[in-house]
């Protein structure tokens, strides 16, 4: 059918009276052979290709605890050459890479007893786990490492895979986030003006409260689990303010907006409040942030002078004496009828 085949030839004499009489040849087919080889072979080159463009640093060693495989990744966060560690025993590398202050005997001897028992069992609870620990690295950097372990058992073999991802930075980021946030709660809890903030979902709807600091549920008298199961709406008095479309479209227009409204406090009672809108990112979504100010003595004060204003025309009003007031050039702003 015009298939090339490979075949394995033998060749060999045919001897009679101590006479070489002609030559027996016999052909073996090895073409599927040498297909398999090749296919070994292309699948080793792939396997090769795949553990050295990883971005974790990957280790296998055999049924013996010898290392045979070692990446080019691995060589980045250990700071150790291959060249130095395969056909050498995990224990020692794993020992190499404790922090000075774990390097005792004892943790040898637990090593060895925590390597020895994965080999032997071949089972183990920290199969395909996730765990963590420092490491100090051939240039004496400390790093934070997460490693996976797991079993590869072949028809013959039998190998430990370790799966090793530098997370060092992630781990400082987020300590760094904690502190920061540890101080962003510090200022949000001691702000006198209430603060919360809410969601805004890709419909337009808006979620509950997501977030809100103590002045904020304490102003309208409610516990911060109660306030937190309400939304912006539950508590506004004035329904014709309560288009959260207009909101978004002036948001969008503006860095902020400022609007004063009437809340309802858990007693009943209405609450004048100066709110500032933000929009912010909260979590990887869009958000508003309310910060409210109760202002019902402001408020209260203004009516009473307002009143007091009212009294005081009145009063000038009925005067049957002359009273006007003038500017500093002499003209006159306001007179009373007499």
């Amino acid at each position: 059918h015009g298939e090339l085949k490979d075949f394995h030839q033998i060749i060999t004499p045919i001897i009679s009276d101590n006479k070489i009489e002609g030559i027996a040849g016999f052909n073996i087919d090895i073409t599927d052979k040498k297909l398999a080889e090749k296919s070994l072979m292309e699948s080793e080159e792939k396997f090769h290709a795949v553990i050295e463009k990883s971005a974790d640093g990957i280790l296998i060693i055999n049924d013996q605890g010898v290392i045979i495989e070692l990446n080019n990744r691995l060589e980045s966060i250990t700071g150790f050459n291959r060249k130095n560690f395969i056909g050498t025993s995990i224990l020692d590398f794993q020992f190499e890479l404790t922090l000075p202050q774990e390097k005792t005997k004892e943790y040898y001897s637990f090593l060895k007893g925590f390597i020895g028992q994965m080999l032997k069992s071949r089972k183990s609870e920290y199969f395909g786990k996730l765990g963590e620990r420092k490491i100090k690295n051939a240039n004496g950097q400390i790093k934070i490492v997460e490693t996976t372990i797991y079993p590869v058992e072949t028809k013959e073999k039998y190998f430990l895979v370790s799966v090793i991802r530098d997370i060092t930075e992630r781990k400082l980021f987020d300590e760094a986030l904690k502190n920061s946030e540890s101080k962003y709660y510090g200022i949000f809890d001691a702000n006198k003006d209430g603060i919360s903030i809410f969601v805004i979902n890709p419909d337009d709807t808006i979620s509950n409260f997501v977030e809100a600091n103590k002045a904020a549920h304490e102003m309208l008298g409610y516990s911060k689990t109660e306030f937190l199961q309400m939304n912006v709406f539950d508590l506004e008095i004035d329904k014709a303010s309560r288009s959260m479309t207009n909101r978004i479209d002036d948001l969008k227009k503006n860095k902020h907006i400022n609007i004063e409204t009437k809340l309802l406090h858990k007693n009943g009672q209405a609450i004048n409040v100066d709110i500032i809108i933000v929009p912010i990112h909260y979590n990887n979504q869009i958000a508003i942030m309310n910060i409210v100010r109760d202002i019902t003595e402001r408020k209260k004060v203004d009516a009473e002078l307002l009143e007091s204003e009212k009294l005081y025309r009145n009063l000038v009003e009925r005067l049957p004496d002359g009273v006007y007031k003038s500017t500093h050039d002499g003209k006159f702003i306001e007179v009373n009828p007499a």
